[in-house]
Formats: C-alpha cells, sequence, structure tokens
C-alpha cells in the first residue's frame, strides 16, 4: 500500500515542527545583566588581568548601562578550583598557612560578596598539572560550583575557559 505524497509530507512538516519546538524549549536564554546584577569575576590570571584592563565589565557596563549594576573581581593570578593560590594572604603567614586556607579564603569572599552573576575563569592555572592533574580540576570545579550555589543560591554562571598556549 503506496502512502499518498500530500500524507507523507504532512508528516514530514509536523516532524520539523515538532523538532524546532524540542530544540526551542532547549536552548538557553539570551545571557543579560539585570537591574541591582552583583557581578563577580573569579578565576586565575584571566580574571585578575580584568582588574588593570577591564574590557568585560566596560564591555557589559555600556552594553546594560540603564541597568545598576555592581562588578567585583576575586581574580587571583595562579589560582586553582580550590582556591590554592590565595593561601598566602598574609606575607607574615606566606608558606605557613593551613592546607585549606585559600579554600576558606575562597569561600569567605563568596559569602560576603553574595554575586547574582558570576564568571568563572579557571583553567590555565590547573592546566600546568598536565593530563594526571585533569580529576583534580574536575572535582575541585564542581566543588566550586557547588559552594557559589550554596552562598549564592540562584547565582547565574558563566563558565569561561583558558586562553589556548
Amino acid at each position: 500500500m503506496r502512502i499518498p505524497v500530500r500524507f507523507r509530507l504532512f508528516a514530514f512538516v509536523v516532524g520539523a515542527a515538532l523538532v524546532a519546538s524540542v530544540r526551542a524549549a532547549e536552548s538557553p536564554a539570551p545571557f543579560a545583566l539585570k537591574g541591582g546584577d552583583r557581578v563577580m569575576f573569579l578565576g586565575d590570571a584571566l580574571a585578575e588581568g580584568e582588574q588593570r584592563h577591564g574590557w568585560i565589565e566596560v564591555m557589559l557596563t555600556t552594553r546594560f548601562a540603564d541597568q545598576d549594576i555592581t562588578f567585583r573581581n576575586l581574580g587571583w593570578n595562579g589560582d586553582t578550583p580550590a582556591g590554592d593560590a590565595r593561601a598566602g594572604l598574609s606575607l607574615l603567614q606566606a608558606g605557613h598557612e593551613p592546607a585549606d586556607e585559600g579554600w576558606k579564603q575562597l569561600t569567605l569572599q563568596l559569602g560576603q560578596m553574595k554575586p547574582t552573576v558570576v564568571f568563572v575563569a579557571y583553567g590555565m592555572a590547573s592546566s600546568f598539572a598536565g593530563a594526571d592533574g585533569v580529576p583534580r580540576f574536575q572535582s575541585d570545579y564542581r566543588r566550586l560550583l557547588d559552594t557559589v550555589e550554596k552562598t549564592s543560591p540562584g547565582a547565574r554562571l558563566v563558565l569561561v575557559g583558558p586562553i589556548r598556549h
């Protein structure tokens, strides 16, 4: 039995519409800042460089000029998602701080800021551990994202990969 062309065409159009609607439902909403947002830059040298150059902040400020947005940069050169580089915050303590001091400082800063948007830019410093460092990076990164969710429920995340080197 042959199926008439009009039924095949109808089935194709309905199928295409279903696929398009499923894809549209899966697409995230475009990124936008809202009035009152507290934007935090968190990461290694890429994020810290924004303290001096500020290009991302300038672009976001001009793009969302009608919004009341504040920015805080907690980038730290050589840092990892575990806060390893933050440990020696005091020159008097450098090299003598407790093992998890960097993580404690990082979570303290997150709790104090209560950001609504977090640009998370880690990976460069961690990449020097090579392939053997990937499992630790992944677990530390997940722990960091979970901590952001706990300290700032509903914060929107922008995950930024390292610059290729």
